[in-house]
């Protein structure tokens, strides 16, 4: 099947949507619902409207933005050269690995702010090279800030765009401050709003589940029919980053540029999971887009054809597993 998805370009734009919507179809059935544990002001009032329609309305409506963000994260790795071929396997790669979980077909704040993510990850793609960088600095800060008031742990892509002009771009104070202007325009439209409508100013954090608080990983929190998929995963990104440090200086710099923007992206999502105060396993769906990433790099790079076919198929098969078991 790999080799099949590898030959024809156009085979993965319709195999993709067709196993999201399949997988979707599969939870909603089992599993599928709004998750109302986090707390944030603007989650908790785009809950509270939601409510008023039926499940199979918001379920179409995540399944929409799913697949839309499979193609987005495809098209810019595309553009930017990321993985040194023009391909679609990606798309596929990151539906099968966001939905390897079935905490994380549901709709919640990692859900929405995902999509955001794709876009801020684009903006700082663009900063490769780039003599005026004003615009993108506004505009990187500004996406953050709105992604931070749906959900608290978004002010640590920061990290990400911080290390990202160092490697991108000479690094200029400017590109800082700008940055942190565009972050505070989204509280300061919100908060202006409220303030002329008369309406109470509510805190950003209205309980614990929505603080930023460190919390280390228990196996406990981990249904043990999961472990085998988080074991595929870890095995495939073991070999990727093999073969990414194998190959890094065969590549042009632009590639290996990006390439270390999307490992940062990595740790920052991983730290930002760590020190998330809600202790749910949605909490780990940032990580889904950067894994994604340095996967399809082995599935697109490596020149063997039984390993990478196996491991492709068995991912797929936790997939399936995990949903209808």
């Amino acid at each position: 099947m790999l080799k099949l998805l590898k030959a024809s370009p156009a085979l993965p734009l319709i195999f993709m949507p067709l196993m999201a919507i399949l997988l979707w179809l599969l939870a909603f059935g089992h599993f599928f619902h709004i998750d109302s544990q986090y707390q944030g002001f603007v989650y908790s009032q785009l809950v509270k409207y939601l409510s008023h329609y039926p499940q199979k309305y918001v379920a179409a409506g995540c399944i929409t933005l799913f697949i839309l963000q499979a193609l987005h994260l495809n098209y810019i790795l595309n553009r930017h050269e990321v993985l040194f071929v023009n391909t679609w396997l990606p798309s596929i790669i990151y539906v099968m690995v966001a939905a390897a979980f079935t905490p994380f077909l549901c709709l919640h704040p990692l859900l929405l702010v995902q999509s955001i993510f794709i876009f801020i990850l684009e903006k700082i793609f663009r900063l490769y090279k780039n003599p005026e960088t004003k615009a993108l600095d506004f505009d990187t800060g500004m996406l953050i800030g709105v992604a931070t008031l749906i959900y608290l742990n978004s002010i640590f892509i920061f990290l990400t765009f911080f290390v990202g002009l160092f490697i991108l771009k000479p690094f200029h104070w400017r590109d800082s401050l700008i940055s942190l202007l565009g972050f505070c325009t989204p509280f300061f439209i919100l908060y202006g709003i409220l303030f002329l409508m008369r309406i109470p100013l509510p805190p950003l954090l209205e309980n614990g589940s929505s603080q930023i608080a460190f919390r280390i990983p228990q196996s406990a929190s981990v249904n043990y029919t999961l472990w085998i998929t988080i074991g595929v995963l870890v095995f495939l990104v073991i070999l990727s980053l093999m073969k990414l440090s194998a190959n890094f200086y065969k590549n042009v710099i632009r590639t290996r540029n990006m390439q270390q923007v999307v490992f940062i992206l990595l740790l920052t999502t991983i730290l930002s999971a760590l020190f998330a105060g809600n202790v749910s396993f949605i909490r780990y769906y940032f990580i889904c887009a950067p894994v994604s990433v340095i996967i399809s790099y082995y599935f697109v790079a490596t020149k063997k054809t039984i390993l990478p076919e196996i491991l492709f198929l068995s991912l797929l098969a936790c997939v399936i597993y995990n949903i209808t078991r």
